[in-house]
């Protein structure tokens, strides 16, 4: 069931990504993000930290991608 919502999750973030709307999906992937620390949810903490890197890189916010993975 993880992998199902990880994939799910991954191509609502992508169709926000061709859309152009996607900082406003910064704040979910971090809600999401949380949860599935809470959850000990590997595939979805991988795929979660792929879109939130992603967002940062579109934006060109490298500084921030580094201390988001520090």
């Amino acid at each position: 069931m993880d992998s199902l919502t990880a994939f799910t999750v991954f191509y609502f973030v992508r169709i926000s990504e061709l859309k152009d709307n996607l900082k406003s999906m910064r704040p979910f992937l971090f809600d999401y993000y949380r949860k599935t620390c809470i959850k000990n949810n590997e595939v979805g903490q991988a795929t979660a930290i792929n879109l939130i890197l992603r967002n940062y890189i579109h934006y060109n916010n490298y500084y921030q991608a580094g201390q988001f993975m520090d």
